[in-house]
């Protein structure tokens, strides 16, 4: 089945609350439209967008935002935040960001050397783009909605 990358929306105040202990996100109940799974592509797209798995250079870091001092524990990986600020910031950066553009950073061999989960040499590299396109653009929809309510959102990997 493997690792997959999912990110819930979440107002400030909640996600600060997380943060600070006092509630538990495992009893938060959460709309669907407000689920996102991008499957197996929460290496590979931050690693085409800032040319590194973690803590790249915003905003650019803030679409999978694995930033060692945005994570909190929970679950078997642990979990990253972003402020509604910071959703802004990164929905601004890709909201008209096209299949070619995105191409464009794209480098498959790249991500194969550097062991980008869930690639292994011998993947196709177009297939894998427009497996990693269709979740790309799964999240801008998701930004530009969570944007718009001014949320945050919290990102975790099941």
């Amino acid at each position: 089945m493997g690792m997959c990358g999912n990110y819930m929306i979440a107002n400030d105040e909640m996600i600060d609350s997380w943060i600070a202990g006092t509630i538990d996100l495992y009893e938060v109940e959460l709309k669907e439209e407000d689920m996102l799974d991008i499957d197996k592509t929460w290496q590979a797209i931050p690693y085409t967008l800032c040319g590194e798995l973690m803590d790249g250079e915003p905003p650019f870091c803030y679409v999978v935002p694995l930033l060692t001092d945005q994570a909190v524990e929970f679950g078997e990986f642990g979990a990253f935040y972003l402020h509604s600020e910071q959703v802004k910031a990164a929905y601004e950066a890709i909201a008209n960001m096209s299949e070619s553009a995105l191409k464009e950073k794209y480098h498959f061999p790249t991500l194969v050397e550097n062991d980008v989960y869930p690639l292994h040499e011998g993947d196709e590299a177009e297939g894998f783009f427009a497996y990693m396109f269709h979740h790309f653009q799964s999240i801008q929809a998701f930004f530009k909605r969570a944007a718009e309510k001014e949320k945050g959102l919290i990102f975790y990997i099941s």
